[in-house]
């Protein structure tokens, strides 16, 4: 849990005091359940998820310097261990009212830099001369706050980095258009694989240890000017096998919670599901990205065969994964 510190006895009169928690009593309570539910969604990152909730906290009570973003973050680490789902559910947890509705991505605006690693798509990004505001302008111009999500930097074509600048220092950027925008109501993350190789095989290593390591790495990529204006950069860690079983799970209960209810049944699932799910979609190379497809493909290959089936989807069956067929199927649903 957060604890909300307020500046010194000398900074606020008592009444004013007051009257912010009373005003931000609704931000407040939602503070106090921040850390828990980004743990419950993001699993084996606890330690990233306690670097960054004071900031998130103090840009969520309008806290911080109002020339600037409420935050600015560099997640680090290999791919599929979580850095763009730990951005989903931070957006999804700050600005959805319904704390139980998921994968809201209304106020997240996700950019993947790779699309514009050669100079003649830059402009697809910041706009041009000819009024057009680009994807980022467009962006920027339709909302008044939310989550900027730049996936991958390092793939972006060297002159975007300098109107990055601009974003993490001012709090405004002026675009191709030559239009000037607002970006001091945005949290904004910045994702990296630079240091993948060395997070992956360091996995003893303490954490501070790992992270010196991995921002001399940085320094090599990218200019001290820029690594310096992060307000956290941090290390996701690899998944161990405990981990991954416990995403697994996570995931297959989510997906036949949501099957359950639209056909209005009670499935129910087993070991062999999850150590099948876990094999199918977790590897080294790819971590834990392709889990959730093969999550979702187990388990409705499954309940499509059944529905499909002369007897249907029956009561109280069971998703399991046959060895001797090498499929999943319904047990009971005979």
């Amino acid at each position: 849990m957060i604890k909300v510190v307020l500046p010194g006895a000398n900074y606020f009169k008592r009444g004013n005091v007051r009257n912010m928690v009373k005003a931000n009593h609704d931000k407040i309570k939602k503070i106090r359940g921040l850390n828990e539910y980004l743990q419950s969604s993001i699993k084996g990152q606890d330690h990233v998820i306690n670097l960054i909730s004071p900031f998130l906290c103090r840009g969520m009570l309008d806290l911080c310097d109002e020339d600037r973003p409420l935050a600015n973050f560099l997640f680090l680490g290999p791919t599929g261990v979580g850095k763009t789902e730990l951005t989903l559910q931070m957006s999804n947890y700050i600005y959805n009212s319904d704390e139980n509705a998921n994968n809201n991505t209304a106020n997240l605006y996700r950019f993947d830099m790779s699309e514009f690693m050669h100079q003649d798509l830059v402009k697809n990004l910041i706009g041009d001369e000819k009024g057009n505001p680009g994807r980022l302008g467009k962006a920027l111009k339709n909302t008044n706050g939310g989550v900027l999500l730049f996936d991958e930097i390092e793939k972006a074509h060297i002159s975007i980095r300098d109107i990055f600048l601009q974003i993490l220092d001012y709090g405004r950027v002026t675009l191709g258009d030559h239009n000037e925008y607002n970006v001091t109501k945005f949290f904004i993350v910045f994702t990296s694989n630079v240091g993948s190789g060395r997070i992956s095989r360091a996995k003893d290593l303490p954490y501070e240890t790992l992270k010196r390591a991995v921002v001399t790495e940085l320094y090599n990529e990218f200019r001290p000017e820029f690594i310096g204006r992060f307000d956290e950069v941090v290390i996701f860690k690899p998944l161990n096998f405990a981990v991954q079983k416990e995403i697994t799970k996570n995931m297959i209960v989510k997906e036949i919670k949501r099957i359950n209810k639209k056909f209005k049944v009670s499935l129910t699932f087993d070991n062999s599901l999850t150590n099948h799910c876990q094999k199918q979609g977790i590897n080294t190379i790819s971590g834990a990205r392709k889990l959730r497809s093969a999550v979702a493909n187990s388990i409705q290959w499954a309940v499509g065969e059944g529905l499909i089936s002369k007897h249907g989807v029956q009561e109280n069956s069971q998703i399991i994964f046959d060895a001797k067929t090498s499929k999943t199927l319904l047990k009971g649903n005979n």
